[in-house]
């Protein structure tokens, strides 16, 4: 008999060691430190993911995104070197994503999730802020003479004369 309660007590506590990743406690973290820059209400992303209630329909989507280095985007490429604000996710915040969405996506316990809202680390360290230098910066005109030419070219047509005034006005 006591084997067998030694037995049991081993197995509930190798259980919770590999518990499935809750959002509150795991996947918030990562989210507030690299998407809800973006993905809030008010912001460009098409949805929020600031609480458990607007993310969870977004479980797999998220999984297949952030699997496929798709989000958050960052089109250097790694190969060239190490770039400062790489905006890439760490490969153990893309395993834990991946586990929160095989295990059920669960919620957890809300007090996780409220302890970052409270220490406002929600707002991603300063990304909204490199993001808005990084629109801002003026284009060469070289940069805007190649993609106008190859995205208007086909349009100048005597049925779109009004495009051929606005492109060879910036060229």
């Amino acid at each position: 008999m006591r084997t067998f309660t030694l037995t049991l007590l081993g197995l509930i506590a190798a259980s919770s060691a590999f518990a499935a990743p809750t959002f509150s406690k795991d996947v918030a973290p990562i989210l507030y430190k690299n998407c809800v820059a973006c993905h809030r209400p008010g912001e460009m992303a098409p949805m929020s993911l600031l609480d458990y209630k607007s993310a969870r329909p977004w479980a797999k989507t998220m999984q297949t995104a952030v699997v496929s280095r798709k989000m958050p985007p960052w089109f250097a490429d790694p190969r060239y070197g190490h770039f400062q604000n790489d905006a890439r996710l760490k490969d153990a915040d893309i395993e834990t994503i991946k586990a929160w969405v095989a295990g059920g996506a669960l919620e957890g316990d809300q007090k996780d999730h409220r302890s970052w809202l409270a220490n406002g680390r929600y707002l991603a360290a300063g990304r909204r802020q490199e993001w808005r230098s990084y629109t801002q910066r003026r284009t060469p005109r070289k940069a805007l003479e190649l993609s106008f030419a190859s995205i208007c070219e086909p349009l100048l047509n005597p049925a779109t004369a009004a495009r051929a005034d606005v492109v060879q006005q910036i060229r």
